[in-house]
């Protein structure tokens, strides 16, 4: 569906809360054909990821609405537990974030996350700053992005590999990797896991934000970075162990005389 011509009604004149990057922000649709908005300011290019769940899992369907400064709805996403939303502002200025129910006629609990690049970033669950080396464990679920922040050094080479648990998990995972610029760099999705590399990285913070692909299941992940030139994690058995030219440390060989 094209929203590019779809005008928002305006709303009464009264102040909007900003929705902070990295928060989940829990609300309730507390009667029938009730919203919920928020604001975010935005720098043209710069890209905005939302994600909205059901926290009951009941009968509300969450629509999540993305409203430029010129009132037009530029993106809805629906589901039947989540919806999610990744848009790059096509101009600066002041936009508004509107969560709902798509029949209007269901109330109940919601819970909405936003991510646009900070120079530094606070996620209120899971995410910390990425350790080149080390495995974090999650969960993600409808309505949640966890950031990661990956601080890399000019020509730098990053890698991001987030994957499932447990073989066979109903969680679908979807990565995105937002540059020092505020851009995606790259991304993608698969029901197991999700690899993404940066050859040649610039000078800052990167964020690896990780989000449920279906918006529509919850389930615990793993997630590994690497940067290399640089520190490695010292707690990693792996990492601390050092390769032999042409060895492979977790193979014996039996030698005998010829």
């Amino acid at each position: 569906m094209n929203c590019s011509h779809l005008i928002d009604t305006l709303e009464p004149r009264r102040m909007l809360a900003s929705l902070a990057s990295g928060v989940t922000w829990p609300t309730v649709l507390s009667a029938r054909s009730s919203q919920k908005n928020w604001t975010i300011e935005l720098v043209a290019g710069q890209n905005l990821t939302l994600a909205a769940g059901d926290v009951d899992s009941g009968a509300i369907q969450t629509e999540l609405i993305l409203i430029a400064p010129n009132n037009k709805a530029l993106r809805r996403s629906v589901g039947e537990n989540g919806s999610f939303i990744s848009y790059n502002a096509p101009v600066s200025g002041t936009y508004r974030v509107r969560v709902r129910d798509v029949g209007r006629n269901d109330f109940g609990n919601v819970q909405v996350t936003a991510f646009y690049y900070q120079p530094s970033i606070t996620d209120s669950d899971d995410a910390f700053v990425a350790e080149s080396g080390r495995r974090r464990p999650a969960t993600i679920e409808p309505g949640d992005l966890d950031v990661w922040t990956l601080t890399s050094a000019q020509g730098q080479f990053l890698s991001v590999h987030a994957a499932e648990n447990t073989t066979g998990s109903s969680v679908d995972i979807g990565m995105l990797i937002i540059g020092p610029d505020g851009k995606v760099v790259t991304g993608g999705e698969n029901e197991r896991g999700v690899k993404l590399d940066i050859p040649n990285a610039r000078s800052g913070n990167y964020y690896a934000v990780v989000y449920e692909a279906a918006a529509d299941d919850s389930g615990r992940y793993g997630i590994t970075f690497g940067r290399v030139p640089g520190e490695q994690y010292s707690g990693d058995p792996d990492t601390n162990t050092p390769l032999q030219n042409g060895g492979n440390p977790h193979r014996r060989y039996a030698c005998r005389r010829l």
